[in-house]
């Protein structure tokens, strides 16, 4: 996909940016960039998700310069 979109609430334009995961202990050390995850959420042993085997998406997180909306997409 082209990073060229328009946004979906004023047709505005939009610039491409990514969301940041710092995780519970919001450490620099700990941060990673957002992805989707193919399936339904399910917790594991110690409350977090399980993801092990998952195939993992990065998420694009665009901004419109006019109005501020996100628009999240997954390439």
């Amino acid at each position: 996909m082209a990073d060229e979109r328009s946004c979906s609430r004023c047709d505005g334009t939009l610039r491409v940016g990514f969301l940041e995961d710092k995780g519970e202990r919001g450490s620099l050390a700990a941060s990673r960039v957002l992805s989707w995850i193919d399936g339904e959420a399910e917790k594991g042993l110690f409350g977090g998700a399980k993801v092990l085997g998952k195939h993992r998406h990065d998420v694009k997180a665009y901004r419109c310069d006019q109005c501020g909306h996100l628009d999240l997409f997954v390439d």
